[in-house]
């Protein structure tokens, strides 16, 4: 048994030896022709003479000769495209990273250095966050993970605006900083690991949007909100000319859509507003307000309004009660015809009822009664009804 352990511990002498792991660098081996000294000429040498201290730590300090090669990696391949340069860093690295890889034209992978979280944090919390976007607002808007240049983008009379990556976005009434924390949790959900978007309003480019003032008015039809300042209702008295003498003062309406699409009504007395201009019941108009003023009593005659994509909005009036009722398909040929772009399968009425403020929507299709004939479509108009045309909606 002792003869096997012996020819065990032989084998593996000699494989350290082919492995070069047995000698030191510099040693002479019996495969360079030196002749191995016996083992008690060794063992005498070792206690005779004492050995150098050079050798001995060079022998110490000496790497193996053989050392296994280092595997080597393939570089993964970036996406095409821009959309996910955002995502290349791993999900289960820490968020504070100051660079992640980017490509340039030619494929070379670079870094870039990105602004780390409580920076980035920084900037979104800088943005202005008092002034609401509108229509007819222009504003510059870019996320710093993709590299490219800010671009300016318009809010469509809708209040909405086709954002790079998510489509169209409806975003009225939100601040630029509202916007961007907004957009930051959308692109976060499906397209980016952290997304640092940044909006910044035009100020040499920036409109507040329009309004639209009806009714008992010398000039009606849209104006423009003032930049920066703002339009106050009796402004927009005195820029379309003035009341007539037939208008109701005391009960001037203005439509207001709100940032969740919901409609409301505000009743005013005019006669406030005028006794003291920018006083407290002289209020702002926002955009897409419509703000309708109505006869007087004794010089009531049945009315309803026409706005929107048509190309004469304003009053109608109704026709006497023993008449025919005007109907909406006629009462939109009144008004000029539909617009260009006009959705002429959804015209929206919208009616008052009886002992409330609430209002009730009706839609018509007013292109299948036009081309169609379609006679049993066709809607009765009521006092006071409001009829609104709006922007057909592409889809691509």
């Amino acid at each position: 048994m002792g003869r096997g352990w012996a020819g065990l511990l032989l084998v593996a002498l000699a494989g350290l030896g082919m492995l070069g792991l047995g000698h030191p660098a510099g040693a002479a081996t019996p495969s360079d022709g030196a002749t191995a000294p016996s083992s008690a000429s060794a063992s005498g040498a070792s206690a005779t003479a004492p050995s150098s201290p050079s050798s001995s730590a060079s022998t110490s300090l000496q790497p193996p000769l053989s050392l296994l090669p280092l595997p080597s990696y393939n570089k993964p391949a970036l996406p095409s495209g821009r959309l996910n340069f955002g995502a290349l860093r791993d999900p289960s690295t820490p968020l504070s990273l100051t660079a992640v890889p980017t490509a340039s034209a030619d494929g070379t992978l670079t870094r870039v250095p990105l602004p780390a979280d409580a920076q980035a944090r920084a900037m979104l919390d800088a943005l202005e966050d008092k002034t609401g976007l509108g229509p007819g607002d222009q504003f510059t808007y870019q996320v710093l993970e993709d590299r490219d240049p800010p671009k300016r983008l318009t809010v469509n009379e809708l209040g909405e605006v086709d954002i790079p990556y998510l489509g169209r976005v409806n975003i009225y009434g939100k601040t630029p900083r509202q916007l961007a924390l907004s957009l930051k949790v959308t692109l976060e959900k499906d397209l980016y690991f952290r997304a640092t978007p940044i909006v910044l309003i035009d100020d040499i480019a920036q409109s507040r949007g329009a309004f639209y003032i009806y009714g008992q008015i010398h000039n009606p039809g849209q104006q423009s909100i003032t930049p920066k300042s703002g339009t106050r209702i009796s402004r927009a008295i005195l820029n379309a000319g003035g009341l007539t003498d037939s208008a109701d003062k005391s009960r001037v309406t203005i439509l207001r859509k709100e940032i969740d699409d919901q409609e409301k009504t505000i009743t005013l007395d005019l006669s406030d507003v005028l006794d003291q201009p920018n006083g407290p019941a002289d209020i702002f108009l926002q955009a897409q307000d419509v703000v309708t003023i109505p006869v007087l009593p004794d010089a009531k005659r049945a009315r309803v309004l026409i706005y929107g994509l048509v190309n004469s909005p304003g009053e109608q009036i109704l026709p006497p009660p023993n008449a025919d009722p005007l109907m909406v398909s006629r009462a939109i040929l009144a008004a000029g015809g539909f617009a260009p772009f006009a959705d002429r399968h959804k015209v929206r009425i919208l009616r008052q009822k009886e002992g409330s403020t609430d209002r009730k929507e009706i839609y018509v299709d007013v292109l299948e009664i036009l081309e169609k004939g379609r006679d049993d479509l066709d809607v009765p108009l009521q006092a006071n009804d409001h009829i609104i045309v709006t922007q057909k909606v592409f889809n691509f």
